[in-house]
């Protein structure tokens, strides 16, 4: 399981605006389910997709740039 948990280029968890983000969800309590439940609907509610200005950039496809 782990090898599915380490964080890579664009799934960046440790930048500090990803950070943040987890800190103001109050996840502490959760158990590992309800962390997942409530992170997954964060990324679901908060992401706006547009296709117009779609970038190519790598750095645009981070989880720090498109959350």
């Amino acid at each position: 399981m782990d090898k599915y948990l380490k964080e890579t280029e664009f799934i960046n968890y440790s930048s500090s605006v990803v950070q943040n983000i987890i800190s103001k969800l109050n996840l502490d309590d959760l158990d590992e389910v309800e962390k997942a439940k409530k992170l997954f609907n964060y990324v679901r509610d908060a992401t706006k997709y547009s296709i117009k200005g779609v970038s190519l950039e790598p750095d645009s496809f981070k989880a720090s740039f498109t959350l």
